[in-house]
């Protein structure tokens, strides 16, 4: 080969080198993501980019200050690029790229407002503190300087219009918050608590307080009257790539002290939490559930006047959260916790019970009290969308509790010229456990493009719980004309509870165009439940063997409700408005017995009507008013319907009225709310009034015979 054809072989081979070199690595995908509407820059959406085969994640950031982003060095094959952001729809885009252009620009992508309604910012001096868009109110947590170390309630406390009280419930412009969400997604199910005293400031980027609808009602697109006010925490971008957490420990003045940690998993749409701590200062990170569960299954004869407060409790837990998104059609979240607490208090009180306008008299009481409870519990809830025109909702829970209480009390009553009238000491010690299960499934699928949407949910539970005790209670009388002037107790007692639920829903939403949407619905629910409280007293040989009628109260219920409504829904660019009405057919029926002797049966069927109406003016996104009106009718408790007589301490009985009327509420709201950002102001004006028929209240007489025993019946008023 010669010298010229040499070169020419090293020129191309150069050339080629140099062509091949110089092909890119991979291509970029950008684009710029707005509001649809106003046109507006939504910043800090997640753009993930998936495989469109088996919705493998192919990678992700988020939108910047002008919502623009970049996907750089993508492969060419078939995608389908996913947008989300708190309070719009999810947009999915299909996206092919080929290799033949770079970059690939996609354009300008509008999302639509979903059921969180976001909006403007109203910037407040130098930082943008709120931004505020329709219902939705969005504080930057950077603006509200916490110390080192501190939790979400600490946090909380220093905003404008939050509240948190002594036993950690949080209120937000008066409307107490039911829940705590984490990125949009639950955070341990109903207990805001949880989040409130465990989840550390620092991580928290935005605090975003709304009125959720529930996921009926979200399918639907008809409101169902169950709305919850929650919290939604959005976490900083930094700290959702990967693994974070803290540990505190502390330990002070007379032997108290506290620790506890949280490690998290923050990986896209993924989360895991695994916390725990431990301490005696009160701080139990969550709810009560083991107390809240045996409140009401005290033994018979024991007094309860009076609690001994919150006291001192030592408390321990330990909790695991997660939400996994297995691709755009299934997620998948839930959480296990174990919570212990003992709780040892102490109280003093005096009470005045005024008789008359020249009569009255006065007990002083001490209390003590130590209780122990352990409470294990899940809740699970999976998402599957099969196709966009298809949901199916499936949320399991369980709960198991057992508690321990130990208290004795002493209480003394005298007249306005100091001269007794009873003492009762009291030694009371009960034990028991419980448990339940529920599980509710939604299903809704959309028939056409126009809003026909067919609905329907199924429900049900089961629980049971026991109680046993003993309980000791000597009263004597100083003033009573006749009869004993001491009364004992010395009982053992057994408290039984158990029943199911069912019930089933389904829903027909037609178009009627314009706008224009038509629901009906029907529910069909039952609810059986046993009650068996059986007392005993000392027979001759010591033994508690003999029933006592007096203090043994059992009965069976049974309660079926029906709820027939026809609501009508038009949506206006500037307005909205609802209104229908309910037909509610109820039927009740219980069973009064001691041992096996029935001492009274009863029985109702009630059928109820309901109007509800809502409208809502929209001016702009910063200015809007809301009007809510509903009829509501609540029936009286089987309690309070029982004309029997039960003796709830040695100087308490109650008995029910037969002749009880069921209590029409009617509940009419205004909202009017606006914001200005130009001159730095905002306010809301909320209104509420309640106008009740038949309500229901309690009515006590006292006894002649000077004893101090009281008998509380019900009327309507």
């Amino acid at each position: 080969m010669n010298s010229d054809k040499i070169c020419w072989v090293i020129f191309f081979i150069l050339i080629s080198f140099g062509s091949y070199a110089q092909q890119p690595s991979g291509v970029e995908v950008k684009g710029v993501i707005i509001e649809e509407g106003n046109k507006e820059p939504i910043e800090q959406a997640t753009v993930r980019l998936l495989n469109v085969k088996d919705s493998t994640f192919i990678g992700g950031v988020a939108s910047s200050r002008n919502g623009a982003f970049s996907l750089k060095n993508i492969k060419p094959g078939h995608y389908l690029l996913h947008i989300s952001y708190i309070g719009f729809d999810p947009l999915y885009q299909p996206l092919q790229v080929t290799g033949r252009r770079n970059p690939v620009d996609v354009g300008k992508l509008e999302m639509t407002d979903g059921t969180i309604r976001l909006g403007e910012a109203v910037v407040i001096g130098k930082a943008a503190e709120v931004v505020v868009r329709n219902d939705t109110i969005e504080y930057n947590a950077d603006s509200y300087k916490v110390t080192e170390g501190s939790v979400l309630e600490d946090l909380l406390k220093k905003m404008p219009g939050v509240e948190v009280d002594s036993e950690g419930k949080i209120t937000v412009n008066g409307k107490e918050i039911s829940k705590i969400l984490v990125d949009g997604k639950e955070f341990f199910s109903d207990d805001p608590k949880v989040a409130s005293k465990n989840l550390p400031a620092d991580m928290i980027d935005k605090i975003q307080t709304f009125e959720k609808r529930s996921d009926m009602a979200r399918m639907t697109g008809f409101d169902d009257g169950e709305e919850e006010n929650v919290i939604n925490l959005t976490i900083k971008p930094g700290m959702k790539q990967g693994w974070f957490g803290n540990v505190f420990a502390g330990y002070g003045s007379e032997d108290r002290y506290e620790g506890n940690f949280m490690v998290n998993r923050f990986i896209n749409n993924d989360q895991l939490t695994i916390m725990g701590g431990i301490n005696n200062t009160n701080n139990m990170g969550s709810s009560d559930l083991a107390s809240t569960m045996f409140s009401g299954m005290g033994g018979g004869g024991r007094r309860g006047m009076n609690n001994a407060g919150s006291g001192i409790t030592t408390s321990g837990n330990l909790g695991l959260n997660f939400n996994k998104e297995f691709n755009p059609k299934l997620t998948l979240n839930g959480d296990i916790r174990y919570t212990h607490s003992d709780r040892d208090a102490n109280s003093t009180s005096r009470t005045e019970n005024i008789l008359a306008a020249d009569s009255s008299y006065f007990e002083d009481e001490t209390n003590r009290n130590n209780t122990i409870g352990d409470t294990f519990a899940g809740n699970f809830r999976m998402e599957w969308k099969p196709d966009t025109m298809t949901t199916i909702i499936f949320r399991p829970d369980f709960n198991y509790s057992k508690s321990e209480d130990i208290s004795d009390g002493h209480v003394y009553a005298y007249d306005i010229h100091d001269n007794g009238i009873y003492e009762t000491i009291e030694d009371y010690y009960s034990k028991g456990e419980s448990y339940n299960v529920n599980a509710l499934l939604e299903y809704s699928h959309k028939l056409n493009s126009k809003g026909r949407v067919f609905s329907f949910s199924v429900s049900g539970g089961y629980s049971d719980q026991y109680n046993d005790g003993t309980n000791y209670s000597l009263t004597e009388y100083y003033q009573r004309t006749h009869g004993d002037t001491e009364e004992l107790l010395d009982q053992q007692f057994r408290y039984e509870n158990s029943g199911y639920n069912y019930r089933a829903y389904v829903s027909w939403v037609e178009p009627l165009g314009r706008n224009n949407f038509l629901q009906a619905t029907y529910s069909f629910r039952q609810n059986r439940q046993e009650s068996i409280k059986n007392t005993y007293s000392i027979d001759e040989n010591g033994l508690y063997n003999v029933l006592d009628t007096t203090y043994s109260q059992s009965y069976e219920n049974n309660f079926i409700s029906q709820r027939a409504s026809l609501s009508f829904r038009a949506q206006r660019e500037k307005y909205n408005y609802l209104f229908g009405f309910n037909v509610d057919p109820s039927y009740s029926s219980s069973r009064n017995f001691v041992g096996d002797s029935t001492t009274s049966r009863l029985s109702r069927s009630v059928v109820n009507l309901s109007p509800m109406a809502q409208f809502n003016y929209m001016w702009d996104r910063r200015t809007n008013l809301r009007i809510n009106y509903n009829g509501r009718t609540s029936q009286p408790s089987m309690t309070q319907l029982q004309p029997v007589r039960t003796v709830t301490s040695a100087t308490n009985t109650t008995e029910g009225n037969p002749d009880l009327k069921p209590t029409y509420t009617n509940n009419f709201s205004v909202r009017f709310q606006k914001f200005m950002p130009e001159q730095q102001r905002a306010f809301m004006i909320m209104a509420n009034a309640n106008y009740v028929v038949n309500a229901i209240t309690s009515k006590s007489t006292y006894a002649e015979d000077g004893s101090g025993k009281r008998l509380t019946t019900y009327e309507n008023m």
